[in-house]
């Protein structure tokens, strides 16, 4: 019995990325390149409440978040990941305009598709802005040094 409060009292483990995409092959594709640059993934989620439910196991540095999910508009994952003071890529095939929720506005914002090293260069600068609450610096190196020998 003593040690399942322990497990409820541990801090959330940290990895660098969560990926919340509801088309399989995108996500598969953030995966496979985020994880070739050296970064830990969580996902890919096709739902926000897939994601959210994450959150409360562990914490991303940085999150990419596709604007529409299986189950809607991301704004609830949004806030939650906001919450935890988490950075968040929307990487959409819509584009932004001026009609959405102000909650996006804060946002960066990466449309469909795009090259590999604007994505990486856009979750780095975003995942370096202030470290994140699970913040590992070694993986945006490592994708920054590969961007720049140009692999």
């Amino acid at each position: 019995m003593w040690f399942a409060m322990i497990d409820v009292a541990r801090p959330p483990r940290p990895f660098d990325c969560l990926i919340a995409e509801d088309q399989a092959l995108i996500g598969m594709a953030l995966q496979a390149c985020l994880e070739d640059a050296g970064f830990r993934i969580a996902g890919p989620y096709g739902t926000a409440a897939a994601a959210i439910e994450r959150l409360g196991t562990e914490m991303p540095s940085v999150a990419v978040v596709d604007y529409w999910l299986k189950d809607g508009c991301c704004l609830a994952l949004v806030r939650a990941l906001r919450f935890r003071n988490v950075p968040v890529l929307i990487y959409s095939g819509m584009r932004r305009t001026p009609d959405f929720d102000p909650e996006f506005q804060d946002c960066r914002w990466l449309e469909k598709p795009t090259d590999r090293a604007s994505l990486l260069k856009a979750i780095i600068d975003l995942a370096g802005a202030d470290g994140g609450p699970g913040s590992n610096p070694l993986p945006a190196r490592a994708a920054l040094g590969s961007l720049s020998a140009g692999r």
